[in-house]
């Protein structure tokens, strides 16, 4: 900037010089009159000087910052083409800031709009994950609580098969305790069988043991009908248990297969 003033000041001395040594042409001036009009002219100079000087340092000045910001773009964003004017290279430096403040916005626009469809991915991963853990909680609740009704189911079943065999323990010990008591019966009306034979009257008393032994057989073979038909019950339970254990088993390999299948 200082070379750009001496260059102005230098110029407007010889500018001031050149219009010193020219006069007025076609007259005949005096010594005086050239003194005279010299110092008029030199003041003329002067105030036209200041002008004049602060005008070109303005412009020396606007050359020297459009030089900058021209090869401060240069540098930074290519080769653009020199302008002649300082207004003209702040206005391209203008647009160029303007260009790269654009491109920095959008820059950060575009990683903004990145992180926020990176969030969005990632927050609709984790709520799939929590959805499919919920499904499949569901699901694990859902087999335990059918699980669970059905072997309160057979457990019921049990309880009742168990009643009833029970019942029917109870009726088989009765009946063993009736036949054990008319064997009982049986063999005290054998002895005193035995004892009428000795008597004079022994064939009507035979007539009379023979009916009372006939009772006991009669007796007998309708408890032992009896304990068979209690046999034969006790065996169709058996088959039963043996089927619902059976169909337990099924069932809990079943449900373990698909908690197997929803786990993996």
């Amino acid at each position: 900037m200082a070379g750009f003033q001496m260059v102005g000041i230098f110029t407007m001395g010889l500018w001031l010089v050149a219009l010193a040594g020219s006069g007025c042409p076609g007259t005949a001036a005096t010594a005086e009159d050239q003194v005279a009009e010299d110092q008029v002219v030199e003041e003329h100079a002067e105030e036209e000087l200041g002008g004049t000087a602060v005008a070109v340092v303005e412009d020396a000045a606007g050359a020297c910052d459009g030089y900058f910001t021209w090869w401060l773009a240069r540098e930074l964003d290519g080769d653009p083409p020199l302008e002649s004017s300082g207004s003209s290279s702040s206005s391209s430096s203008s647009t160029s800031e303007r260009a790269q403040e654009l491109e920095r916005q959008v820059a950060a626009d575009e990683e903004i709009t990145a992180l926020q469809q990176e969030e969005a991915a990632e927050r609709m991963k984790l709520s799939q994950q929590r959805r499919a853990d919920r499904e499949l909680r569901a699901q694990q609740i859902e087999a335990e609580r059918r699980q669970r009704q059905e072997e309160a189911r057979l457990l019921r079943e049990a309880e009742t098969q168990l009643d009833a065999h029970e019942e029917r323990m109870r009726a088989q010990r009765v009946q063993q305790q009736l036949a054990a008591e008319a064997e009982a019966r049986a063999r005290r009306e054998r002895e005193e069988v035995m004892r009428q034979m000795a008597l004079p009257d022994a064939p009507l008393v035979l007539l009379q043991m023979l009916q009372a032994v006939l009772e006991v057989l009669q007796s007998q073979a309708t408890a032992i009908q009896t304990l068979s038909s209690n046999v034969e019950t006790l065996g169709h339970l058996h088959q039963a248990l043996r089927r619902v254990s059976d169909q337990q088993h099924n069932q809990n390999n079943e449900l373990m297969n698909r908690l197997l299948d929803l786990i993996g």
